[in-house]
């Protein structure tokens, strides 16, 4: 009979997602949607008394650069908001770079 032995738990491969990652998110989606927004709607002529409106294809232009931050983010090793809150790391990096 097996004498039951108590075990450490195996330690964690990845730490726990924190609080900091959707915020970092959430920071950096509105910012560049006002400033990527304002930037394009003044272009546009889309400016009003209370900010700005965008409709059709200058708001598509808006999320597109909203979708190109991101982007150049993940491959720049990080947005804006994710360095000053100290997120390290992508979601989607490959952990398993190289092996097989």
């Amino acid at each position: 009979m097996k004498q039951l032995v108590p075990q450490d738990p195996p330690p964690l491969t990845r730490p726990p997602q924190s609080a900091k990652r959707p915020l970092a998110i959430a920071l950096d989606f509105f910012s560049v949607l006002l400033l990527a927004g304002y930037l394009i709607a003044r272009l546009h002529g889309s400016t009003t008394e209370t900010g700005f409106e965008l409709h059709g294809l200058p708001a598509l232009a808006c999320f597109a650069v909203i979708g190109a931050y991101f982007a150049l983010g993940h491959f720049l090793g990080g947005t804006i908001w994710s360095r000053v809150l100290g997120v390290r790391g992508s979601p989607f990096a490959r952990t398993d770079r190289g092996k097989r």
